[in-house]
């Protein structure tokens, strides 16, 4: 049996991707408690795998915790400063990436997408994992449009409509799983896909060495913590940066993206910059534990940080919309983003 595992970019490691890797992993390695492995054993013998890797944009330097050979249209180690620029390209790279597939000639195509790797053209059996329809042209697509300067405002007009329409027409698969009930509810209004089921990621929390991270990474004892992408778009991160320059409480913003340098440019000096720590590391849950609160304002389809949060009994501080519902610990929800400094006037 051969596979296509499909996921639309592995530029930067963050949570889509590690959900991507976690469904790869459990069926190269015949994981009898995954779901998705025990379906796909109703579609095919599984005994004799082949599989390979495909999506649209690959920074070399991407880690791959596997050995499958990772197909994509471009690959360039800094890609991840460019790939968004390409949105109304999207298509395109979709369709030569599709010639690639159809080469390889698969039996399976199990696809991972947030983006534009739904709307794939092909007989195949398919099996869907999505963590949300394109926030780009759906969810997101006003906060995106009103940031973008008048040029790439009308670009980007023009592109999401296209995109929208082509989008609504990849409806059909073989299963169906949604990263959240709130992603299915998003499916069903936008797509009028209304079956299937939902799987949570993984989340696990192991043990872990005890470490004083406020000596190794001389951080202040009452911090809050920022831990997801460092980018403008979506995640507010430079209106959180403003709060605390403003409220002058301590910030640790725990992660990487292409907005660093702005970003660490507009923050005043109580707020600490720790680029990337890989989840698998003690002093990542070490950096959590030691927090006063994790700041999240974004709406997200899933939060595998929150519910790593809610496992390590913190609080999290977050918009009252997206998944947000699907999180069953212990949190504090504001209705937008002007509330935020409120949270913190005791």
């Amino acid at each position: 049996m051969k596979i296509a595992f499909i996921h639309d970019w592995l530029v930067s490691p963050g949570w889509a991707e590690k959900v991507f890797f976690d469904i790869v992993q459990d069926v190269i390695t015949q994981n009898k408690e995954s779901k998705i492995y025990q379906d796909l054993k109703q579609f095919w013998d599984t005994n004799n795998i082949q599989a390979e890797i495909f999506t649209n944009f690959h920074s070399s330097n991407f880690p791959n915790p596997t050995k499958l050979k990772i197909n994509s249209v471009l690959s360039w180690k800094n890609i991840s400063k460019y790939y968004r620029n390409l949105l109304p390209l999207f298509s395109i790279f979709t369709k030569i990436l599709s010639q690639k597939i159809k080469k390889y000639n698969p039996d399976i195509l199990i696809i991972s997408s947030f983006a534009i790797w739904k709307n794939i053209n092909s007989n195949k059996l398919k099996i869907l994992y999505l963590h949300s329809p394109m926030q780009y042209i759906w969810s997101h697509h006003d906060e995106y449009k009103n940031k973008f300067t008048w040029i790439k405002k009308i670009i980007f007009k023009t592109s999401s409509k296209y995109l929208k329409i082509r989008d609504k027409k990849y409806t059909k698969f073989d299963k169906i799983y949604f990263n959240s009930n709130y992603t299915k509810e998003l499916a069903k209004q936008t797509y009028w896909i209304q079956t299937w089921e939902v799987i949570f990621p993984q989340i696990e929390i192991p043990n872990y060495e005890k470490i004083d991270v406020f000596k190794k990474y001389d951080l202040e004892k009452n911090y809050y913590l920022f831990a997801w992408r460092t980018v403008k778009f979506v995640k507010h991160l430079d209106k959180i940066i403003e709060v605390f320059n403003k409220i002058w409480l301590p910030l640790v913003i725990m992660w990487d993206g292409p907005d660093r340098e702005y970003l660490q440019n507009i923050a005043k000096e109580n707020i600490k910059f720790i680029w990337h720590i890989a989840d698998t590391k003690d002093d990542y849950r070490n950096i959590i534990e030691n927090s006063q609160a994790i700041i999240n304002l974004t709406k997200e389809s899933f939060w595998i940080v929150n519910y790593q949060v809610g496992k390590l009994w913190k609080t999290l501080i977050s918009i009252n919309d997206g998944a947000i519902q699907d999180i069953p610990w212990k949190k504090i929800l504001i209705k937008n983003f002007d509330e935020l400094e409120k949270v913190f006037k005791f």
